[in-house]
């Protein structure tokens, strides 16, 4: 998802650029040519801005379920994990939630530390 839309915005960006270049064969005024092409290129900036924060929650989203899915990678997943516990229905979405959200709060610590810990916490 994020090599698509990269490549979008670089695609927006290489046309832009060559649009400013080809319309000054239009007879529009340099003045005219620059105000368009910095209204442009600031709305491309705007949608790299808000699709940088939808990559970075699926980039996250991604690790959640790395590490979760490495941790009980023995057990097959989470779920059979907690229900080989004897949790069924609602108890074990509440403790696959507790287990997302603590990993979802602590992404920055080493991958393999953060396995251990979820290992622990279940």
């Amino acid at each position: 998802m994020r090599k698509i839309n990269e490549q979008k915005i670089k695609m927006l960006l290489a046309l832009t650029y060559a649009d400013n270049a080809s319309t000054y064969h239009k007879n529009q005024s340099d003045k005219d040519r620059e105000q368009d092409f910095k209204q442009i290129t600031k709305a491309i900036e705007i949608l790299r801005e808000k699709t940088e924060l939808v990559l970075k929650k699926e980039a996250d989203d991604k690790k959640v379920s790395d590490v979760i899915k490495e941790a009980f990678r023995d057990h097959g997943d989470l779920t059979t994990y907690l229900k080989g516990k004897g949790l069924v229905g609602k108890a074990i979405g509440d403790a696959s939630s507790v287990v997302r959200d603590h990993v979802r709060a602590n992404l920055e610590k080493d991958f393999n530390i953060l396995c251990e810990e979820v290992k622990k916490m279940v």
